[in-house]
């Protein structure tokens, strides 16, 4: 640098510090001004102090002889450019212990503008430091590799993370998008008209294509405006009331509002607003549904309830009346049919006693048969009698249990099994919802016609059980090795008069079974038959549980308890 660059007039150089000195005291490069004979310090920057580990206030107005850079060789150097008024440069200048220093000094003499000398500008270039600072240093450096060797590992994870995050915000907002183009197109393929509306001032905002086709308005012409501000809804409440109700209870809804669309249709919509929250807005979403054909389809099913409701009356009254004829029917079987029976079992025995030795063989048989015969027909009077009140007679369904039921049943039948062989196989039977004294009746029955179909066996096997359905129904079972019947006319049992054998070979009206299968359907079971031809029987009947639904199948039997009863041992 040329010493002319800050040569000046005296009073231009006196400027030099005031102008230049604030930007010097900011140079990271050690600085320092020196006057007068004794060089004393009149200017040090914030690294000069820095360097030398001392304040300004400790600095300025010291000779710079008293600092630790000054040693002999410095002084002469400075001096001369005092002296010489020329810039020159001192090398390898080592400080005191407690300051040590390796670097060099470059002093430039300050002109005055005559020529002469006013002060050194001193600049200090470190070139090295001491053994112990550049152990400092090395340690220094060491502790800031392992620390950025740790920033960097702890910046690795944290670039990572970032990169899982900003993965996953990629993903949420790819989704974010998919689902507002799947509600976008749910909004515009909706078969119901939707309004969106904003919550503080009730307008609308957007209206889809479904609602524009229903009311003959184009979106254009609904955004913007209040619901109440567009012709087909001019009836509703005001825009305030309705908001205000929306604030209070969070939706708004009109079952049956009359409509008037541009061209003139009248129809009737259901009308539901609901508010909520987007971010920091309230949106208000309406729905209308159009209900005309609704509300025409519900006129017709109501006036068909009220026309099927007359018709049930009518039913009503004309099953009323057949009832009373069926009664009258009964009335008159049950005493008109049987006074002519009575006569004439009443005459064949006054024709016994009063004829009877002077009749033959043959007339005697035949007086037998017709007092038979008559027998047999107020036998048949009675079933009939009994199988039209089974069908007629309400229903008194409780909690049955059927182990009862079968003792019960069973002692009807003491008297008739006293001189017979049997062995009867009776499993724990459970409790059923039914009507009791029907259920009897059809235990009486079935247990009756396994009595009378094993008559000719040497010992005869009864079982009585349940197979395990579910929840469905319980089923119970009676089976027998009698006579068995046919498979192939198993759905004839049941018929009323349906009879498999001769009245020679085994007695009955054919009665029986069908009043069976009318109790059983009354209670809404089922009932079937499994048999083969002098092999045996099994009947089944099913009583729905309260809470079971449909039909199931037959189940599977565990291994029964055996009880044999013969004729010295009574049934219990």
């Amino acid at each position: 640098m040329d010493a002319k660059l800050i040569k000046g007039s005296e009073s231009e150089t006196r400027e030099i510090p005031r102008i230049c000195l604030a930007i010097l005291g900011r140079s990271p490069l050690p600085m320092a001004t020196v006057e007068g004979s004794i060089h004393v310090l009149c200017f040090v920057n914030r690294a000069f102090c820095r360097m030398l580990g001392k304040d300004q206030e400790e600095l300025i107005g010291k000779p710079f002889a008293e600092t630790v850079l000054a040693k002999r060789a410095c002084l002469l150097s400075l001096d001369r450019v005092f002296r010489t008024g020329q810039a020159e440069s001192h090398a390898e200048q080592e400080g005191g212990e407690a300051h040590p220093f390796y670097g060099s000094m470059v002093f430039w003499p300050i002109l005055a503008g005559n020529g002469s000398v006013m002060g050194v500008m001193i600049h200090v270039i470190e070139a090295a430091l001491s053994y112990e600072q550049e152990t400092a240093v090395n340690e220094q450096l060491i502790i800031s590799a392992i620390r950025q060797h740790e920033l960097t590992e702890a910046a690795e994870q944290l670039n990572e993370q970032l990169r899982g995050e900003i993965s996953d915000r990629k993903q949420a907002e790819e989704m974010l998008r998919a689902t507002e183009l799947g509600y976008r197109r749910l909004f515009e393929t909706a078969q119901d008209g939707i309004l969106i509306l904003d919550g503080d001032t009730g307008r609308i905002t957007d209206a889809n294509a479904f609602l524009v086709k229903l009311l003959g308005f184009s979106q254009s012409e609904m955004v913007g405006k209040t619901v109440g501000e567009l012709s087909p809804f001019k009836d509703i409440e005001s825009n305030q009331a309705m908001l205000q109700r929306l604030q209070e209870n969070g939706y708004v809804r009109y079952e049956d509002l009359p409509l008037e669309t541009r061209d003139g249709r009248h129809i009737a919509v259901e009308f539901v607003s609901n508010i909520y929250q987007v971010g920091d807005k309230k949106i208000i979403q309406s729905n209308i549904r159009d209900i005309t054909v609704r509300q025409h389809a519900e006129g017709e099913i109501r006036c068909l309830n009220a026309d099927l409701e007359q018709r049930v009356v009518e039913r009503s009254v004309q099953l009323q009346a057949a009832n009373e004829e069926l009664e009258a029917f009964s009335f008159s079987v049950s005493h008109d049919l049987r006074a002519p029976l009575r006569h004439v079992v009443g005459f064949v025995e006054i024709l016994l006693k009063e004829a009877g030795r002077s009749l033959s063989e043959n007339s005697l048989c035949h007086l037998t048969t017709i007092s038979q015969a008559t027998q047999k027909m107020g036998d048949l009077i009675d079933d009939l009698l009994a199988f039209s009140h089974i069908g007629r007679s309400e229903m008194q369904k409780t909690k049955v249990n059927f182990d009862e039921l079968v003792r019960e049943t069973l002692g009807q039948f003491e008297a008739e099994t006293r001189e017979r062989n049997i062995v009867w196989k009776i499993h724990p039977l459970p409790v059923a919802w039914a009507d009791r004294a029907l259920l009897r009746l059809v235990l009486v029955n079935l247990i009756s016609n396994a009595v009378k179909f094993t008559g000719r066996r040497t010992e005869a096997r009864i079982e009585i059980g349940c197979t395990p359905n579910g929840n469905v129904e319980t089923v119970i079972f009676i089976r027998d090795n009698g006579a068995g019947f046919d498979p192939k006319y198993t759905k004839k049992l049941f018929g009323v008069f349906q009879r498999f054998h001769t009245q020679g070979e085994f007695e009955g009206t054919g009665i029986g079974l069908a009043n069976v299968h009318r109790i059983i359907r009354r209670h809404g079971g089922r009932v079937w038959a499994e048999g083969a031809v002098d092999v045996g029987a099994t009947f089944y009947f099913s009583i729905p549980k309260p809470n079971g639904m449909g039909v199931g199948s037959p189940g599977i039997l565990g291994p029964p308890k055996t009880r044999r009863i013969t004729k010295t041992t009574p049934i219990s």
